[in-house]
């Protein structure tokens, strides 16, 4: 099947009138993914240096940043749900959506002792 050059036409002109920039789409995504690759990183050095080496409240700590980083993740895995319509991603939502939960007590419960 051909596309006549008026159709190419149309084609672009209604790609021009849309207001989503490809290539500013392309860049947030990009800066997602360098975001969430840093953000584990900083992650696991945090989560380690808590283990190991803070001697005051360090479960607190651990709990509020596992919360933190479960938080980063269930927006991930829902938005992947939306997009692909995949109950798995719902489930794995859920799942860490339920562990922020239990962590985020788990913090405050320690921090209040």
């Amino acid at each position: 099947m051909e596309v006549s050059i008026l159709d190419k036409e149309k084609i672009l002109l209604k790609s021009r009138q849309s207001k989503q920039d490809e290539g500013l789409q392309f860049t947030n995504i990009q800066g997602s993914k360098i975001g969430f690759t840093f953000f584990t990183a900083v992650f696991a050095v945090l989560i380690l240096f808590a283990t190991f080496f803070a001697q005051t409240n360090q479960v607190g700590t651990i709990h509020a940043l596992i919360a933190l980083y479960l938080t980063f993740c269930t927006g991930e895995v829902y938005a992947k749900y939306k997009f692909f319509n995949k109950k798995s991603y719902l489930i794995v939502s859920f799942i860490c959506s339920f562990a922020v939960i239990v962590n985020s007590i788990a913090y405050i419960v320690t921090a209040l002792r």
